[in-house]
C-alpha cells in the first residue's frame, strides 16, 4: 500500500508540497474514526500522525512559525491519500510539532476540523432570535465564528440537511407547580368575593407568536364602615424550550389599595388598573385555560372550590401535552433580560444531546450533522466468509450528563429527566459488536453505516482501516 501526504493551500487546496514513502514519509498513524462512547457530543476528532525528514519547504513554512494562526494552527492544510483514495483532510496542530535535531526527523499531528471546536470553545454570541435556534443554527454559528476568527482564510465545510429533531410525547406532564393554597389564603380576612383571572397568551413583546405566557391574577375587595379597598396578587410566567418555565419577577404584584369611600369606587378601580397595566384588559387571556402552540397543549383547570381556602388544594399545576423536546432552543443570556453572550459550544452540546445528534467528518473534510439512530441509509450485507472475528456484548448503559442543558432558559428539571429516561431506555437493551471484516476493496464502509452481519443489523460507531492486513476493525451498536 502506498501513502502520500499533500500540504495544500488553505484557499484553493492546490498542492504546495508533497511527501511519499520514497521521500521518507514514515510512521503514518490514522486513528479510528469513532464517536465518544454513548455520549452526546459527536465523534472524537480524527487524528493523523506521521514523520518525515526536514527539508527546505518544511523548515520555511512549518518549523519557522511564520505561517500559522493563533492557537497553533498552520496556514497549510494536510491531505492524506491511501493509494489514490483521499482518507483524511484537516489542519496541522503546530502545538504538537517536534523536530529531532539528531535525526532531522519532524513529527506531525493533524486533526479534522472538529478539533477547531475545542480550540475555539471560548467563542460566544448573544442568542436573541425570537423564534429560537434549531440544532443546525447552533452548528453553523460556531463554525462561522471560527472562520471569522481565522480571518475567513480557512473554510469549515458543513452539512446539516436531513437530520430529524427528536420527539418525546408526553400527556398531562406537570411543568409548573403553583403554591395555590398559600396564594388563596392571602385573601382570608377579606370579605369580598375572590376573583381569579388565569390563562395563557403569547408574549406581546415579540414580533411573532413564539413564546407562550401564563398569567395569574387574584383580585378581592373589602368593605368596612362605608369604605372600600382592594387587594391584588398577580404573577406571570413564560415557557421557553417547550416546557421550561421562567417567572417574570418584575411583573409580580402583591399590593392593596388605601381605603376609599364607596362613592369613590371608580377611583379605586383606576388605581388598580394603573398598578396592573401589564394585566389589563383581563380578557381574552384571563379565561384561556387551554392553549395550543405548535401542535402542543398547555392547560390548567380552575374550579370555584379552588378559590375557597377551606377547599382549595395545596397545589395547582400547568400541564403540557405534546412533544416535550423543543425543535428550537432558547439559550440563556438575552431572553431573561441579561444581554449576556453565551459560549457557542455550550449551545451546540445542548442541541446535540436534546436531539440525539452527532457530527461526523467526511474524508474530504466536511463536517456533517446527523442523527445517531437514523434508520434511513442503506444496509451493507457482510458475507459470513469475510467475518474474521465477531464478538457481541451488552452495551454499557451510560447516563448522559444532563448538566449541559443548564445553558437553556428556564427550569430544565423536567427536560433533564425526560432526556435521561430516553437515553437509558435507548441503551438498556442494546448489544454492541466488535468485529474484523476482510477485504477493503469489497466493502466501502464509513462511520454510522448500517451493516447486516450474521442476521442482525448494526450501526458502525468506530471504524479502523488496516490496509496492510486488508481488513476493517469495527465496533457497532445493534439497531
Amino acid at each position: 500500500m502506498t501513502w502520500r501526504v499533500d500540504f495544500v493551500d488553505r484557499f484553493t487546496y492546490s498542492v504546495q508540497h508533497s511527501l511519499s514513502l520514497a521521500d521518507g514519509l514514515d510512521n503514518i498513524q490514522l486513528n479510528a474514526d469513532k464517536i465518544a462512547g454513548t455520549s452526546y457530543f459527536a465523534k472524537e476528532p480524527r487524528r493523523v500522525e506521521f514523520e518525515c525528514f526536514r527539508d527546505g519547504w518544511i523548515e520555511q513554512n512549518i518549523l519557522s512559525g511564520e505561517h500559522e494562526y493563533d492557537r497553533y494552527i498552520s496556514h497549510f492544510l494536510v491531505r492524506l491519500y491511501e493509494g489514490s483514495t483521499l482518507v483524511f483532510h484537516g489542519i496541522i496542530d503546530t502545538s504538537f510539532l517536534s523536530h529531532n535535531a539528531k535525526t532531522d526527523i519532524v513529527a506531525f499531528t493533524c486533526y479534522d476540523y472538529l478539533r477547531l471546536f475545542a480550540k475555539f470553545d471560548d467563542q460566544t454570541m448573544l442568542y436573541a432570535l425570537h423564534s429560537g435556534y434549531q440544532a443546525d443554527y447552533c452548528f453553523r454559528y460556531l463554525a462561522q465564528g471560527i472562520e471569522v476568527a481565522l480571518g475567513n482564510e480557512i473554510t469549515i465545510p458543513c452539512s446539516w440537511y436531513g437530520y430529524t429533531p427528536l420527539q418525546i410525547a408526553v400527556e398531562g406532564l406537570q411543568i409548573l407547580r403553583l403554591d395555590w393554597l398559600r396564594m388563596v389564603r392571602k385573601f382570608r380576612q377579606w370579605n369580598g368575593q375572590l376573583t381569579c383571572y388565569c390563562g395563557f397568551r403569547y408574549t406581546p413583546m415579540y414580533s411573532g407568536d413564539y413564546v407562550p405566557e401564563f398569567r395569574l391574577f387574584f383580585y378581592c375587595e373589602h368593605t368596612h364602615e362605608g369604605n372600600i379597598q382592594c387587594k391584588v396578587y398577580a404573577r406571570k410566567f413564560r415557557f421557553y424550550n417547550a416546557i421550561c418555565w421562567v417567572e417574570d419577577d418584575d411583573a409580580e404584584i402583591d399590593e392593596k389599595s388605601e381605603m376609599f369611600s364607596t362613592g369613590d369606587y371608580d377611583e379605586m378601580i383606576a388605581w388598580r388598573d394603573e398598578l396592573c397595566e401589564e394585566y389589563v384588559p383581563f380578557e381574552p387571556w384571563g379565561s384561556a385555560r387551554t392553549f395550543h402552540h405548535c401542535g402542543n397543549i398547555y392547560s390548567i383547570g380552575i374550579l370555584d372550590v379552588d378559590l375557597d381556602d377551606a377547599t382549595a388544594p395545596d397545589y395547582k399545576y400547568v400541564t403540557y401535552t405534546g412533544n416535550a423536546i423543543p425543535a428550537n432552543l432558547y439559550p440563556k443570556g438575552f431572553y431573561e433580560g441579561e444581554n449576556e453572550p453565551l459560549e457557542k459550544l455550550k449551545a451546540l452540546k445542548a442541541a446535540l444531546l436534546l436531539h440525539n445528534l452527532t457530527i461526523v467528518s467526511l474524508p474530504g473534510g466536511t463536517l456533517r450533522l446527523v442523527n445517531k439512530d437514523d434508520a434511513s441509509n442503506t444496509v451493507t450485507t457482510i458475507d459470513s466468509a469475510d467475518v474474521i472475528e465477531f464478538k457481541r456484548k451488552r452495551l454499557n448503559r451510560s447516563r448522559p450528563d444532563t448538566s449541559v442543558l443548564d445553558c437553556l432558559v428556564g427550569d430544565t428539571t423536567n427536560l433533564k429527566q425526560l432526556i435521561a429516561d430516553y437515553y437509558e431506555t435507548l441503551f438498556c437493551q442494546t448489544w454492541s459488536l466488535e468485529a474484523t471484516v476482510d477485504n477493503l476493496a469489497k466493502y466501502d464502509l464509513s462511520l454510522f453505516d448500517k451493516l447486516l452481519i450474521e442476521g442482525e443489523q448494526y450501526r458502525i460507531t468506530e471504524l479502523q482501516r488496516d490496509p496492510k492486513a486488508d481488513e476493517y476493525k469495527l465496533k457497532a451498536w445493534e439497531v
